[in-house]
């Protein structure tokens, strides 16, 4: 992790189930941030919650807004990455105490539903909403130029991709969130590539037949264990 950044960085799970995909992008996270500087909430299935302890030093059943008393306590401010907040993320939101930064984990849908606003920030008693941007970034993106600003940029410093366009096997495939850029490379999980690539198609016909792709089965005991921490 960046020097200059003391923040926790919280993923709140707003899907069902954490699937394959969202797992390779929380996994990065606990890369960017640093391990202890990871919490995730509301992950409802306990060998989800095995699975993920591999990459966060702390995995709760309870979501955020159960937790806002004993995060308000320890912290100053609960700052949520919610794209239809009307103030922009700046290094003033990390320069009181430490500050929480709170990321919907949700695999998003184009254009966005407003599930964080619906789901965190208005189900907060006192959050600090704060947008990274018009257009919508991964759960690793958003962390990275969250930490970026935590460590004292400003996000117009920071070089961004808008859109990604992938050749599959079955056609042309346009990812639709903006990518954080760094040494002149779009900020993706390690495997992302490689995953939507060769195994998403495969995954999306196992859940319309109803069989649920998640990471309990792919994970435990493999990819996450060699997970950094």
């Amino acid at each position: 992790m960046a020097c200059g950044c003391s923040a926790l960085f919280v993923i709140e799970v707003l899907e069902p189930f954490v699937s394959r995909w969202m797992f390779l992008e929380i996994q990065h996270v606990s890369k960017l941030v640093g391990f202890e500087n990871l919490w995730i909430t509301r992950v409802r299935r306990k060998c989800e919650r095995e699975v993920l302890a591999q990459v966060a030093s702390r995995v709760y059943y309870k979501s955020v807004v159960e937790l806002e008393e004993k995060l308000a306590s320890e912290y100053s401010r609960l700052v949520v990455l919610d794209p239809s907040a009307e103030k922009t993320l700046s290094p003033e939101d990390f320069s009181e105490g430490r500050t929480v930064v709170i990321i919907g984990g949700i695999m998003g849908a184009h254009p966005p539903l407003g599930r964080t606003r619906s789901e965190i920030t208005n189900k907060l008693r006192k959050p600090t909403p704060r947008n990274l941007g018009k257009l919508q970034m991964t759960i690793d993106g958003a962390a990275f130029a969250a930490r970026g600003v935590c460590s004292g940029k400003e996000l117009q410093e920071l070089e961004l991709l808008r859109g990604l366009t992938l050749h599959t096997r079955w056609g042309v495939l346009q990812l639709p969130y903006v990518y954080p850029m760094r040494d002149g490379v779009p900020v993706i999980a390690p495997g992302e590539i490689e995953y939507i690539l060769l195994e998403l198609e495969d995954e999306e016909s196992q859940l319309v037949r109803g069989r649920r792709a998640d990471i309990c089965s792919a994970f435990r005991g493999g990819a996450a264990s060699r997970a950094p921490r």
